[in-house]
């Protein structure tokens, strides 16, 4: 088996001393891989994972999928904002080989937060959530993300 090395450590925590993946507890899942449960000494967060299939193949299409989720965890190690879910690290699980991105884990998405109320939010609060994502929109894209 070939894992996929990152030898770049500018922008991985050294200080990742024990972190412990709950696979079972899948928070989210896609074409590419899953987000699950996962713990950073004694702090709770969210993990996401590539299928190891992209960082075990030799063929390139394949790697440049790894290859693109390695850039996308440099670049979230550069951003930070509060309305943006904070980025904790990488580590590379070696049993499956592949490249974990340790993020913030949130209480609950935006989306199920919505969903709990049977009426509109006042509109102050609707204002106030529509102004916070925008903030965080502006950053992204002050930082060229589209």
């Amino acid at each position: 088996m070939t894992a996929y090395n990152v030898t770049d450590r500018q922008w991985q925590p050294s200080h990742l001393a024990n972190i412990r993946l709950f696979k079972t507890q899948c928070l989210g899942k896609g074409a590419y891989g899953m987000v699950c449960r996962a713990m950073r000494d004694d702090l709770p967060c969210a993990a996401k994972l590539l299928h190891p299939l992209f960082f075990q193949s030799g063929d390139p299409g394949v790697h440049s999928t790894a290859r693109k989720f390695e850039l996308e965890c440099r670049f979230l190690s550069t951003l930070r904002h509060p309305n943006i879910v904070q980025y904790l690290g990488t580590y590379q699980d070696y049993e499956s080989g592949s490249l974990v991105l340790l993020m913030e884990l949130m209480d609950e998405s935006l989306t199920r937060y919505l969903e709990q109320f049977k009426e509109p939010l006042p509109y102050h609060t609707q204002v106030d959530l529509c102004h916070d994502i925008a903030l965080a929109l502006a950053y992204l894209h002050s930082n060229g993300i589209i």
